[in-house]
């Protein structure tokens, strides 16, 4: 037996791929395994949802975006709350699954968004990988 924080941690993709939620999420189940005891950190998932009173019982956010944004207002409105936000950015844009108004609004969310939480880009599975498990050490 050991004894941890336990951080509660959303993780959703506002750009509809449930497998990168899948990925993070696996992600933090093996981080939990290899690294919780010796950290004394116990990152617990829990179920996204924009609702008021769920954000109240969650830690930290962490938001993957692709290359289209649904509700950017619902980030904002955590940084507003004073949640722990991290958002990763999606850097690989296939010119015929994009349409262009779409990945610009990402872009300019991206923009209006910066230096109120944590931003970084990944490329694929693996990127996604080992950006989430840096960025789980250092919360």
């Amino acid at each position: 037996m050991y004894t941890a924080k336990v951080y509660r941690l959303m993780i959703g993709c506002l750009s509809g791929t449930m497998e990168e939620v899948y990925t993070a999420t696996e992600v933090v189940r093996k981080w939990n395994q290899q690294k919780a005891e010796a950290t004394g950190k116990l990152y617990l998932p829990v179920v996204w949802s924009s609702k008021a009173e769920e954000l109240e019982e969650v830690d930290v956010i962490i938001g993957l975006v692709g290359n289209w944004i649904s509700n950017p207002a619902f980030i904002q409105k955590c940084v507003d709350l004073g949640k722990k936000v991290v958002l990763l950015f999606n850097d690989f844009q296939d010119p015929r699954n994009t349409i262009q108004g779409e990945y610009d609004a990402v872009v300019s969310f991206k923009h209006s968004i910066h230096g109120q939480c944590a931003i970084a880009d990944y490329h694929d599975k693996d990127s996604l990988s080992a950006l989430l498990n840096d960025t789980l050490d250092t919360l």
